[in-house]
């Protein structure tokens, strides 16, 4: 699975101490400031300086064998088909975490429902549920713009249901089928100021509206999500996959493998802003 949203944030890399923790230094307030000042001396303030810190979520494979036979007779390199599924598997579940630390404290107000008919979505979903349509996303553009965010760099990731609603309404077809879009090949790369990216795999918000973790077993009553946010209102750290190998295990008559990868992020701003949800309901 891609996960075309890991550049799409703040890069918080270079704050990650001990490969483990994140540490960002925050600025205070700056120096109140006065015009035409009368009264002196001036009062003496210190600037109260803060810090960001939050620990990285640690992934980790159970341990993979690779059996003698298997790397004297099969035709294929079955250790690198190991370490390209395991660690594309572990990039997919780090990008599932990214978007729930994210979404995790989403403000109410920045929670829209969908809009469309009614339909039948994909596997995993209850009944059926309104389609995903344009208007759905110039009211997250409203959203935005309420809360004073930046028009460029924001983003809305859409599952591929949502993207197929999409296409199939009347204002997408008007403005984007003739020369913007490649409609027929199903790629809607801006709308109303947002860059449009599709993954299977977004955000689920449970029967309550808790936004839920990604390895929860999904069940019938859930609502699919899109979620949207603007580059600087959200952050991701991200360390390297490490490798573990142990050949030649006696006791298992071949290798072992294993896989570890560091990662975690957050919403930025305090009060939420510059992140949201569109809730399928």
């Amino acid at each position: 699975m891609q996960n075309p949203h890991l550049e799409c944030a703040t890069n918080a890399d270079e704050y990650v101490v001990g490969g483990a923790i994140v540490h960002i230094p925050q600025a205070g307030r700056p120096a109140p400031v006065k015009r035409n000042r009368i009264v002196t001396p001036a009062s003496v303030t210190k600037r109260g300086d803060t810090d960001v810190l939050y620990p990285l979520d640690e992934f980790t494979s159970d341990p993979t064998l690779v059996t003698n036979i298997d790397k004297t007779e099969l035709s294929y390199n079955k250790l690198e088909s190991i370490i390209r599924d395991n660690t594309a598997y572990l990039n997919e579940l780090v990008g599932s975490f990214l978007t729930y630390r994210w979404a995790k404290d989403v403000a109410v107000v920045s929670q829209i429902v969908t809009t469309g008919a009614a339909a039948v979505w994909g596997a995993g979903v209850a009944t059926a549920r309104k389609k995903f349509t344009a208007a759905d996303i110039r009211k997250a553009q409203t959203q935005l713009d309420n809360d004073g965010v930046p028009q460029g760099d924001r983003y809305l990731m859409l599952t591929p249901d949502m993207r197929n609603h999409l296409l199939e309404d009347v204002d997408i077809k008007n403005i984007f089928y003739s020369n913007i879009a490649d409609y027929k090949g199903g790629s809607i790369p801006q709308y109303a100021g947002f860059n449009l990216l599709v993954r299977p795999v977004t955000i689920r918000v449970s029967e309550t509206n808790v936004v839920k973790l990604p390895d929860e077993d999904n069940v019938a009553t859930d609502f699919v999500s899109a979620i949207y946010w603007h580059k600087s209102c959200v952050e991701r750290a991200l360390g390297d996959i490490k490798v573990f190998e142990n050949p030649d295990r006696a006791e298992h008559y071949g290798d072992l493998i294993s896989f570890l990868v560091r990662a975690s992020g957050r919403a930025r701003r305090g009060d939420n802003k510059g992140v949201g949800l569109i809730i399928a309901k």
